[in-house]
């Protein structure tokens, strides 16, 4: 295989990495073996290749070896003329006019001089040297293009007098001359609809959205303004051309002022690839975009086109799929186009097939029981397009769940940190220790940046995101700015503020009566304890209820409920976190007690649910249940008659649709519905004597201080699981 044919076949795959290793790595062995033709074929293409992907430096430098090259060997001068074209169009580009005209110059009076016959040649040497005066002198520009344009019809080159139409509608243009502009445009669109896989079908393309921007049809400048986006990357890749181009996209849509979605863009190649999924394995994979990539936390915007900005997905199998699936999953993968919308798929590393737990490996997770902020930020960003077996997004809920129910003590811990800093920092101020003052500000700075997320609920991202994540319009980053600029002093009072009513906020604190945090350590950690002990105790009895619950035996089967621990672990914990200790540890031990015994307080608490919604059932179960004295009867009704005020309060304030949540009452019950009445009411029953005394305290006290148990419960619910 000639060096033509094999540059041709390597460079045709639109690699650019892989082109430039082949023609460094054939001109070294051409000088080792001191192969002059070589040398200088490659030599010529390599001027070419880095010319149109504008690493004109490059270009220039291949274009001076080649010429002291030629100065010091005898070629053809057919080879001589087409390298002096090359030569001169490397300085063209590179916009060094002086040597540019030189060498174009040079090689017109060698094609004259000895009466060459290379057409297409000379027609290029006109084309380029008209592109070297556009910018200097329109009619000498024009003149050199109809010179070309006179050649190339004589020797027919249909797609070369595309590629001069385009040249000669771009000196209209920057006239904006757009008569001239549009006849020389549709006239090289009829010649481009034969050539849209050609190099220069790009710059149409680019001239073509222009033109259209410029005469005020935005929409129309959309759809050309995307295809020669995505043909500039495919064979020049993201160069200073793609970029201005984007610019002018930009500007022309004025959709792309703030945050590329990237991920809804994937959504819809995935939902258009979708249907020819192979049906048999979509229990077998997740779908979606997550992980690495700042796209994946919703961030990039139109300046984050980088090469590795693309759309695409990851499919995730189970770790028992035989190879024979896991190549058809590759196949169905490996069928995205190369083009969508403005971009052109390269396929990148980071998307694509994946086995479930080698892909937990490659972010970090090795033990799904210790995941760092890192690997957790990866594991739960982006979006799910399509789920056919739970365990990454039950993993990805409960450690979703896990940060949450910690950011209590985390936020606790956070601030006392912060307080720490800044008793250092005044101390290192009152010492005159410069350099170590502002070593201090630098890490309050970046606990201060933490405290924002944890405030905010939010999961940490990769530091160089982080600023991105807060609204320059927000008082945290007002704060941020003054403390990367070393105004400690002016925003100090500020932070301190701010802490104070986050703690206030998460009932770290009760009341703000002092401007100094040190004076509430011991509230908040008084507070931080008393709340990880609700929280352990929560916990363990989430985990005897969910035991308890899965050996519970519907007339249906398995149902719903038991199979998925994260969803009814973060219903019951959104209610006992809301408790108090002294109800909490009463309710373990009956939890305790029925399990030492032989006991299920889920079975006895549906069993009661079925008076109402199945008593046939009921019949056969009833004399397993304890029996409820009349005292205990009352004081469950009225604390059910509490909680169901507090229900229709909630719902009258949220205007929820009622059809989306249990009825409100006992009068409502069927075989398919147990009310909110009579759940609460069996739940009840299934306490012990002591529990239900300290369940109806803590109602009393929410009433009292006016607040809605019930609303309160929804919320956390709503805040663990969304």
């Amino acid at each position: 295989m000639s060096f033509r044919e094999e540059f041709d076949l390597i460079n045709n795959k639109h690699n650019i990495e892989d082109t430039k290793n082949f023609l460094a790595s054939y001109l070294e062995n051409a000088i080792k073996n001191k192969n002059d033709v070589g040398i200088i074929e490659c030599l010529n293409e390599a001027i070419g290749f880095y010319r149109d992907i504008e690493e004109f430096d490059i270009s220039v430098n291949y274009s001076k070896s080649l010429y002291e090259l030629l100065n010091k060997i005898h070629i053809s001068k057919d080879a001589l003329f087409i390298s002096y074209i090359n030569i001169a169009n490397s300085y063209r580009a590179a916009n060094m006019a002086s040597p540019a005209s030189y060498f174009f110059n040079e090689a017109l009076n060698i094609y004259k001089k000895y009466e060459l016959d290379n057409k297409y040649e000379l027609a290029s040497l006109y084309n380029n040297y008209g592109l070297l005066l556009t910018n200097s002198n329109k009619n000498l520009a024009l003149e050199e293009f109809n010179n070309a344009l006179s050649v190339l019809k004589e020797i027919n080159n249909e797609l070369r007098i595309g590629i001069t139409y385009v040249n000669i509608a771009n000196i209209y243009l920057k006239d904006e001359e757009f008569k001239n502009v549009k006849k020389y445009l549709d006239l090289a669109e009829k010649i481009f609809d034969k050539y849209q896989n050609d190099f220069h079908y790009s710059y149409f393309l680019a001239l073509k959205a222009k033109y259209l921007y410029l005469t005020c049809d935005n929409f129309e400048a959309i759809t050309y303004y995307k295809k020669a986006l995505r043909n500039i990357d495919k064979f020049q890749g993201k160069t200073k051309t793609y970029f201005d181009l984007l610019d002018e996209y930009k500007n022309c849509s004025d959709g792309y002022g703030g945050y590329v979605n990237l991920i809804d863009i994937s959504k819809v190649l995935f939902d258009e690839m979708f249907k020819d999924f192979p049906s048999d394995l979509l229990n077998d994979v997740v779908i979606g975009l997550f992980g690495y990539g700042s796209e994946c936390n919703y961030l990039d915007d139109y300046k984050s086109y980088d090469h590795d900005f693309e759309p695409g997905f990851i499919i995730l199998y189970k770790d028992d799929l035989d190879e024979k699936n896991v190549l058809r999953l590759k196949e169905f993968y490996n069928r995205i186009p190369e083009f969508y919308e403005e971009f052109y798929i390269r396929k990148i590393s980071r998307h694509g097939v994946f086995k479930y737990s080698s892909y937990l490996e490659s972010i970090g997770i090795k033990d799904i029981n210790n995941i760092g902020l890192e690997s957790l930020n990866l594991l739960t960003n982006g979006k799910i397009f399509y789920q056919g077996f739970d365990d990454f997004k039950h993993l990805r809920t409960n450690e979703i769940t896990k940060y949450r129910l910690h950011i209590y003590d985390r936020l606790a811990n956070n601030i006392l940190e912060i307080n720490q800093l800044i008793y250092n920092i005044d101390r290192e101020k009152d010492r005159e220790n410069d350099i170590n003052s502002k070593y201090l500000i630098q890490l309050l700075t970046d606990k201060f940046i933490f405290n924002y997320f944890l405030a905010n609920k939010i999961i940490p991202i990769h530091d160089k995101e982080r600023l991105k994540m807060i609204s320059k319009s927000c008082k945290h980053y007002k704060l941020i700015k003054k403390l990367v600029n070393n105004k400690y002093a002016e925003v100090k009072e500020d932070i301190i503020n701010i802490l104070l009513t986050e703690l206030k906020k998460f009932g770290l604190i009760k009341n703000i009566n002092s401007s100094f945090i040190e004076d509430y350590r011991d509230e908040i950690l008084i507070n931080k304890e008393n709340y990880l002990s609700k929280l352990n105790l929560s916990k363990q009895i989430c985990d005897i209820e969910w035991e308890m619950h899965q050996k519970l035996n519907s007339v249906d089967g398995i149902v719903e409920c038991q199979t998925n621990d994260s969803y009814y672990k973060i219903m019951r914990i959104s209610q006992h976190i809301n408790m108090s200790i002294s109800f909490l540890e009463s309710y373990l031990n009956d939890l305790n007690y029925a399990k030492e015994n032989g006991l299920s307080l889920p079975f006895i608490k549906y069993a009661f649910m079925e008076e109402t919604t199945n008593k046939e059932m009921y019949e056969k179960v009833k004399d397993y249940l304890p029996i409820i004295s009349e005292k205990r009867k009352m004081l469950q009704e009225n604390i059910i008659s509490l909680q169901l005020e507090m229900f229709e309060k909630y719902l009258k304030k949220n205007k929820i649709d009622k059809d989306k949540m249990r009825t409100i009452y006992t009068s409502t019950d069927s075989a398919y519905n147990a009310s909110y009445e009579t759940y609460l009411r069996a739940e009840l029953s299934s306490y012990s004597e002591k529990s239900v005394m300290e369940y109806g305290l803590n109602l009393v006290q929410y009433s009292k201080n006016k607040k809605n148990f019930v609303e309160i419960v929804v919320n956390t619910s709503k805040y663990l699981y969304e």
